[in-house]
């Protein structure tokens, strides 16, 4: 880490990890990644399908877990920036 990462770490460790985990993993990657899931497989054609599936399955599938691997998400990037910024 340089001075300017090792700096915006300190800043974002000051605020605490479980609010990382519910800013960086939940929101700004489960969520998003769920939305794009969804509109993927609405967009996408199927192979040997003739019409789109049902979006209600989908759409609890993609809202329940992409947030829930986004906890797992946040928490692997917390840990890791840790670990870089205790390596110095």
């Amino acid at each position: 880490m340089n001075e300017k990462q090792r700096n915006r770490w300190e800043r974002i460790r000051a605020q605490g990890k479980g609010r990382y985990i519910i800013l960086y993993g939940v929101l700004l990657w489960g969520v998003p990644t769920g939305l794009l899931s969804i509109a993927l497989s609405t967009l996408l054609p199927f192979a040997g399908a003739d019409s789109r599936p049902s979006l209600l399955p989908i759409t609890t599938l993609s809202m329940t877990l992409f947030p829930l691997g986004g906890i797992a998400y946040g928490l692997l990037v917390w840990k890791l920036a840790e670990w870089q910024y205790h390596r110095g």
